[in-house]
């Protein structure tokens, strides 16, 4: 063999062992932006929808709005009509910046089935023209009080059907769904309806979404979720997750305790660590 033809021979030889090599890491790496991707549009939906329960839970309580007065609560109007048993949420026409920094525009509406606060009322919620941060808001919410546990704690239920955030984009349409079945247990602060600021709410139960990439998820809550009334996130309590399409489909969403009422939120999956901050 000319030395030509050997260097040849081991030039192409070492150019395989290259394209092996490369072939073998692309194949050994692992894509979680679709996982995180995911796990953030979930939170951000989940408070959506669990902002606008906070504010109806703080009306139902509240001695003044039952009474028909004319109440702003969180910079929202909020009114009963006794006669048709329905409840206005109103933000006006124009944005109203709210406690949290956000800015809220539209209405909802909720309706009851029989006296607020009894037993076996249900209400069931529906938005109009309701936009935050000039993403609008869209699906229903059926709550209904079902009486007190085994420890004497009054509980909800937090039923999101057909949730659909429309989110502000110039080019694409781009939205995130929603939809849950949770029990909300009044777990601190029932012994003073009518000042929410030392009340907590225990959240169990089962959710899902798919997110603006398209891609379904469910979910679980496997440590309830604490959900002060006074603290504009969910202050700890997890998920667990599970994206079918992923590369890696099993995963948990943890509202971290040490932050206290802030608003960082961790996601693992395949014991890797990611986080990111609600808005």
């Amino acid at each position: 063999m000319s030395i030509m033809l050997r260097s040849v021979t081991y030039l192409i030889i070492l150019i395989s062992l290259f394209l092996t090599g490369g072939c073998k890491n692309n194949n050994s790496e692992v894509d979680y932006n679709p996982n995180v991707n995911s796990s953030r549009d979930y939170i951000y939906t989940e408070n959506n929808y669990f902002d606008v329960f906070n504010l109806y839970f703080k009306a139902i309580n509240n001695p003044q709005v039952l009474s028909g007065q004319a109440v702003r609560i969180d910079s929202c109007e909020i009114t009963y009509n006794s006669g048709d048993n329905t409840m206005l949420f109103n933000y006006g026409r124009n944005p109203q910046c709210c406690n949290d920094g956000k800015h809220r525009v539209g209405a909802y509406t909720a309706v009851f089935d029989g006296p607020v606060n009894e037993t076996g009322t249900h209400s069931i919620i529906t938005f109009d023209s309701l936009f935050v941060e000039k993403a609008m808001i869209n699906g229903n919410i059926t709550s209904g009080y079902i009486g007190n546990n085994n420890q004497n704690k009054p509980e909800y239920t937090f039923i999101v059907t057909d949730g659909l955030i429309i989110l502000p984009d110039s080019i694409n349409y781009l939205a995130v769904s929603y939809e849950s079945d949770f029990i909300l247990t009044w777990e601190e602060g029932n012994d003073t309806p009518a000042d929410p600021s030392d009340d907590m709410l225990l959240v169990t139960g089962s959710s899902s979404g798919i997110s603006q990439d398209n891609l379904s998820y469910t979910l679980n809550v496997t440590d309830p979720l604490r959900n002060y009334l006074n603290c504009f996130w969910i202050q700890s309590g997890t998920h667990s997750i599970n994206i079918p399409e992923s590369h890696s489909p099993e995963g948990v969403i943890d509202y971290i305790v040490p932050d206290g009422c802030f608003y960082q939120v961790n996601f693992y999956f395949d014991q890797n660590l990611f986080y990111t901050y609600m808005e």
